[in-house]
């Protein structure tokens, strides 16, 4: 993957720019859905390649969201990686519970509203729990709800901060969009709104993520770039319903 509340309270993204204030804003949740992903990624100064798929399920009052990749690549083994967030639906959006990454080994965060906090399975220290908190796999399909639910608010340079945690850390994820911009891919033409999450400081990447108006706003593409020149792209192949 381009790479982690009290029952009553909502999730508010901050939006800035000359645009609806945050507090005017809502989430609406895409239906059921499996993306499926053509997979490019050097690591290392080695290219490979590979499919993955975002598995996204929701009944109204609980979610699931599953995304599975597997690349092959001159010199390299084959690799797999999971990522798969669990929690509930609440009046802003997603409300994560469980978040895992699995490559060899998981690891997981575990977040804990009540006693407003995120605990990892790696031996790092907790993290303060936030309003609104994704994960690191959450945090695409809350971005998709927040757009879904105001497709015309969001003006070129415009700013979403979302507080996200992976499985080691937790800190503001700052999204800031760069227009609509049609989007040749495996699976045909599409028009897509871009945004790019910035950079968390000098040696983190940068993440750009391109989202489908015709599927509630859905990620089509994801192209991660880190300082040393590695990175990973997915672009959608195809989609149904699970």
């Amino acid at each position: 993957m381009p790479a982690p509340e009290q029952a009553a309270s909502a999730p508010v993204p901050t939006l800035t720019a000359a645009s609806t204030p945050a507090n005017d804003l809502a989430a609406q949740l895409p239906g059921s859905t499996r993306l499926l992903y053509d997979t490019q990624g050097q690591t290392r100064q080695q290219i490979w390649r590979g499919q993955a798929q975002l598995m996204w399920q929701h009944d109204g009052s609980q979610y699931q969201a599953r995304m599975s990749v597997q690349a092959t690549g001159d010199g390299l083994a084959a690799a797999r990686r999971s990522q798969t967030s669990a929690g509930r639906v609440v009046a802003g959006g997603l409300q994560p519970e469980r978040y895992a990454d699995k490559t060899r080994s998981e690891q997981a965060a575990h977040f804990e509203p009540d006693q407003a906090r995120v605990r990892f399975s790696a031996n790092t220290p907790d993290a303060a729990w936030q309003t609104g908190m994704q994960d690191a796999l959450s945090v695409w399909l809350q971005l998709a709800s927040v757009v879904a639910a105001n497709p015309s608010g969001y003006p070129v340079a415009s700013q979403i901060t979302l507080p996200t945690a992976t499985t080691r850390e937790a800190g503001n994820w700052v999204f800031e969009v760069d227009g609509v911009q049609p989007l040749d891919l495996p699976g045909g033409m599409r028009k897509t709104l871009k945004l790019r999450r910035l950079p968390l400081g000098d040696y983190d990447a940068s993440i750009q993520v391109w989202l489908a108006p015709e599927w509630q706003y859905l990620p089509v593409r994801w192209r991660t770039e880190w300082p040393n020149g590695d990175f990973l792209d997915q672009q959608w192949r195809a989609t149904d319903v699970p």
